[in-house]
């Protein structure tokens, strides 16, 4: 018989009396490791490994908060109806003083002679008198008409008020119409006096003339009494 001819597995022909081939090993295929999952980027990682939150904890913080903030409020709005009442309060002590100012003017009282630099009311200076009354000699005369006892009456008041009485006389030429009362120099004061005491107006207290219209017999002040004095 001819050769015994034999496959083998990989189909190769062996010759007879030829030992067998060593079979050869079979690869086993690599299993491939599936690879782990990956973890999710962004707030989903980080709010995985974030503590659980306490409720109460934070409950009370916004309490907290809260309190705080009402407490500021409370004191801005203190704070400024302080500063609205001392405002008010001031306002009206100005209302109250500039009241009190306005109701103390007079509008019908006489303008004063005060003196804005120095804040005080000085009275209009009257002229003082030389002498004493009963040392001061006075002429009156007549000068409203002869027939008349005009001059006696008024020599009569000047002596009730301790006047020294010259003398009295008449007047020629005679109707006067305004009183005078004439005065030697240095007896203006005296002068305004004795016009004070017959009812004179103080105008009418003027400097002796060069040429008295009467004899003086040693008087310092003569008074001439007109039709308004008579």
């Amino acid at each position: 018989m001819g050769a015994d001819v034999s496959g083998d597995p990989g189909g190769e022909p062996t010759s007879a009396g030829a030992p067998p081939a060593a079979a050869r090993p079979v690869k086993k295929r690599a299993v491939k490791k599936k690879a782990a999952p990956r973890p999710a980027s962004g707030g989903a990682a980080t709010a995985a490994k974030q503590p659980p939150v306490d409720d109460a904890k934070a409950a009370m913080r916004g309490y907290a908060v809260i309190a705080v903030t009402v407490g500021v409020g409370v004191l801005i709005f203190m704070g400024g109806r302080r500063g609205n009442t001392a405002a008010t309060v001031d306002a009206a002590k100005t209302t109250t003083t500039l009241s009190a100012s306005v109701s103390t003017i007079d509008r019908n009282a006489a303008p004063s002679t005060t003196r804005p630099e120095q804040g005080t009311t000085v009275p209009p200076k009257a002229p003082t008198t030389s002498v004493a009354p009963a040392s001061l000699k006075v002429m009156v005369a007549n000068g409203v008409d002869p027939a008349q006892t005009i001059a006696g009456p008024a020599a009569t008041k000047l002596k009730g008020a301790e006047y020294a009485i010259a003398g009295t006389t008449d007047l020629t030429p005679s109707g006067i119409a305004t009183s005078s009362v004439y005065y030697n120099p240095g007896y203006q004061g005296d002068a305004t006096a004795v016009a004070k005491v017959l009812g004179i107006s103080p105008s009418a207290v003027t400097p002796m003339p060069a040429q008295p219209p009467t004899s003086l017999n040693g008087a310092n002040v003569l008074v001439v009494i007109g039709k308004d004095n008579a």
